[in-house]
């Protein structure tokens, strides 16, 4: 069986392969300074990262049996064809949900406590005029309150940050929350809102 990686993600194919090896299966990393399709033509299976996997790659490839998304997004790939041709699409739901999270308060932080004016005084401990703001008591409005909304809401507040929700179903969030947040005395007030209707349905947790 042929694996082969599409992406540049540092550690993948070693820790791939390292996991591989258990079950006597290799796994290799296309060579990008050489064209892919002669290198992936004869492979059982395509780990993808961001490479958008259309009908083209996918002829390109009469043995392809699997294609294992690196991630949880899979609207890079062509899922109506890989259905019609009898080849299975994989994800890794929630792997990074955390990740992402972290990410996005790491970005508001950068801009309110206004970072970039800042340049290399940071590293000469020398920052003049960089006032920014805080956090602490902004609101914030989360629009999709999925797996990393949840994530992103419960650190937000942890900041003191009063947060409101904007999602498709709030009927069903209440429980999730619960599940994700066994201390639920985190959440102090939370909003949900229905998309394109005036109804709104607000659950109170006690702070």
């Amino acid at each position: 069986m042929k694996i082969m990686i599409l992406s540049y993600a540092a550690g993948l194919t070693e820790i791939l392969s390292g996991k591989l090896k258990e079950f006597g299966l290799i796994a290799e990393r296309v060579d990008y300074n050489k064209p892919i399709m002669t290198q992936i033509t004869d492979a059982d299976v395509l780990v993808n990262g961001l490479g958008k996997l259309n009908k083209p790659i996918i002829d390109a490839c009469p043995k392809l049996k699997l294609i294992h998304q690196v991630g949880t997004g899979v609207d890079n790939i062509d899922i109506g064809y890989c259905t019609l041709k009898s080849i299975y699409v994989a994800n890794i739901p929630h792997v990074n949900n955390v990740s992402v999270a972290e990410h996005t308060l790491f970005l508001m932080i950068y801009l309110a406590k206004n970072m970039k004016s800042a340049g290399e005084g940071i590293m000469k401990r020398r920052v003049f005029n960089v006032l920014g703001s805080e956090l602490y008591g902004k609101n914030l409005t989360i629009i999709g309150l999925g797996a990393t909304g949840v994530e992103v809401a419960k650190r937000a507040k942890a900041f003191g940050m009063y947060i409101t929700a904007v999602t498709k179903h709030p009927d069903s969030k209440k429980g999730r929350i619960d599940k994700n947040n066994n201390n639920n005395n985190r959440w102090n007030y939370l909003q949900f809102y229905k998309y394109n209707t005036r109804s709104r349905i607000s659950i109170r947790f006690t702070y």
